[in-house]
């Protein structure tokens, strides 16, 4: 996966907000991000005596554990960031993709600490930080690298995923700096986030891996033959590992049967990538809703996984095999 800093365009934007308090004179009095503030089952940390960026470092240094594919591509974007964020003076305006849990209470109200998205100025996307808030002395060392980790799980949702509001965002940062007596983000969490690859997890209840075709079965007739081919990948070589071949029976009245696949037996192992391919003898009888096959893989653990795939004249991905027991 690669996300770009440039991926964003016009004039939406994206971004951390804070929620501050102001006297009568406009000064601030009180300034958290938005993430850290909003739970209220858990505490999170709101810390001096280590930087910001050491407070990150001890972050990254716990989702390095989990999964090092995570941590590296938070890393990536991160250098990517910093490579354009810009300070200002200036308020930004206020983004509507927050939908905070509660309202601002008397003499407070949410304020845009950070906001990611085109310049007019600059002519290319960037990330401003307001510095009124950013530098205050109630925005702590904490909230400065939560606003940073917030922009970078953010920019990688909102750009692989399609995130509409930064929701699911806040909540894994909340707890990423939440005080120790509350449970950390599980590495499932982050892998759902951040790794686009399709995942098979060993050692869970759901073992299915979904991915639903869009195809108009009344205009199928006969049968759709596909074959497929399964590749241990690396970044030195892909070697295949297994291949095997399958057709479907469509009816005029929209039901399927699946002819297997030949039956052969074969291992995904945990801490590997695959490549899956898929090639379809007919792809021309595929036009729209609805219409799926199967496969049937077998894990290290011992489950049957079953995926069901998109037909196409050629369609290719990567399966990653993660142990959460791991």
């Amino acid at each position: 996966m690669t996300i770009s800093v440039n991926a964003f365009a016009g004039d939406k934007g994206n971004g951390g907000i804070s929620y501050v308090c102001r006297d009568n004179n406009g000064d601030i009095t009180y300034a958290r991000l938005l993430d850290l503030w909003e739970p209220e089952t858990f505490t999170t940390r709101n810390d001096n005596s280590l930087s910001a960026d050491e407070q990150f470092e001890q972050v990254m240094n716990r989702i390095t554990k989990l999964d090092k594919y995570v941590a590296d591509e938070i890393f990536r974007v991160d250098e990517e960031i910093q490579k354009k964020t810009i300070m200002t003076t200036k308020a930004l305006p206020l983004t509507n993709d927050a939908i905070p849990d509660f309202a601002p209470g008397k003499g407070c109200q949410f304020e845009q600490v950070a906001r990611y998205g085109y310049s007019n100025e600059v002519g290319e996307n960037v990330l401003r930080i307001h510095s009124e808030i950013y530098d205050s002395k109630y925005f702590s060392n904490t909230d400065r690298a939560a606003l940073r980790m917030h922009e970078i799980l953010y920019l990688i949702d909102t750009t692989s995923n399609d995130q509409k509001t930064s929701q699911r965002t806040r909540r894994i940062v909340s707890r990423l700096f939440a005080n120790e007596d509350f449970p950390t983000v599980t590495k499932k969490e982050l892998l759902e986030l951040v790794d686009k690859t399709l995942k098979i997890y060993l050692n869970e209840s759901e073992v299915r891996i979904d991915v639903r075709a869009n195809l108009d079965i009344s205009t199928l007739k006969g049968q759709a033959a596909a074959s497929y081919k399964i590749s241990k990948f690396d970044d030195k070589q892909s070697t295949v590992v297994a291949s095997s071949s399958a057709s479907a029976k469509v009816s005029r009245y929209g039901r399927s049967t699946l002819n297997d696949f030949e039956d052969q037996t074969f291992i995904l192992k945990s801490g590997e990538t695959y490549s899956i391919k898929y090639e379809f003898e007919n792809p021309r009888n595929f036009n729209s809703s609805s219409f799926v096959i199967g496969l049937k893989i077998t894990g290290e653990d011992g489950r049957d996984y079953k995926e069901f795939f998109i037909p196409s004249t050629n369609y290719k991905y990567m399966v990653r095999v993660i142990d959460l027991s791991k």
